[in-house]
């Protein structure tokens, strides 16, 4: 879908600009694996998010995609997400909406909603709902996705985190639990990353089969921020990624 690949690369060329914006950004690769298919697929991530200020009355602006490439063997699947996010940060908190568009072979996703996040001293605790549009082919599929997460910060540059996600499009649902955590030398730009997620449908999905697995490990390039507590409060806070494919990939 050319909409998805457009927002995609705009905000790629975006993150690689933010050093000469004033703007926070970063881009991500990540190797893994996706099972619950009858075999395991090889999985590669390339993403990327910015976010800036707009005036100084705490509103901001964020934008993210992602480019993943599922593959077995010599057959390859791709899927592309964008997203774009308008929110107002304080100190405590952080609270605005989303707009994401999602492709995946012949499935596109267009999704609309509310999210936000509540800041502690060393943890963040996160959530979004939404509307999600879903066309495949001929057919269209309405519903929604809701998401829950935690972050604990062991140190300002050492985070652990889990999160919860439920989708649920035309009488189906699809149920994700995640785990995860992220680590960045306090002298480097570069931090590493790594999470693992588990999927259960209660009916069919156009996706996942009944249960599905994934894990993944990636490094990660941050501009403008200084630790990983700092991109958190004052950098992309807003996640990243479609909410729909989050939950069912």
């Amino acid at each position: 879908m050319k909409s998805v690949l457009s927002v995609s690369v705009l905000v790629l060329a975006a993150a690689l600009a933010a050093p000469a914006m004033a703007a926070d950004g970063y881009l991500d690769l990540n190797y893994g694996q996706v099972g619950g298919f009858g075999t395991d697929l090889d999985r590669i991530q390339l993403g990327g998010a910015v976010s800036t200020e707009v005036g100084a009355n705490g509103w901001n602006i964020q934008a993210d995609a992602q480019f993943s490439r599922l593959s077995d063997g010599g057959s390859s699947v791709n899927y592309s997400e964008g997203a774009l996010h308008a929110f107002y940060r304080g100190d405590q908190y952080a609270a605005g909406g989303y707009f994401n568009v999602s492709d995946i072979q012949t499935i596109a996703v267009y999704g609309l909603g509310f999210e936000g996040k509540a800041f502690f001293d060393r943890a963040t605790i996160s959530g979004s709902i939404g509307y999600e549009s879903l066309e495949a082919g001929s057919s269209d599929a309405d519903g929604w996705d809701g998401s829950l997460g935690a972050k604990f910060f062991v140190t300002d540059n050492f985070t652990l985190g889990a999160g919860f996600d439920y989708a649920d499009v035309n009488d189906s649902s699809v149920t994700s639990w995640s785990l995860g955590g992220e680590f960045k030398p306090e002298t480097m730009p570069v931090s590493f990353f790594a999470g693992y997620a588990s999927h259960e449908a209660d009916t069919f999905f156009p996706i996942v089969g009944d249960e599905s697995d994934a894990w993944k490990i990636g490094v990660r390039w941050n501009f403008g921020g200084g630790t990983l507590k700092d991109r958190d409060r004052s950098g992309p806070t807003m996640r990243t990624g479609s909410s729909f494919l989050n939950s069912a990939m």
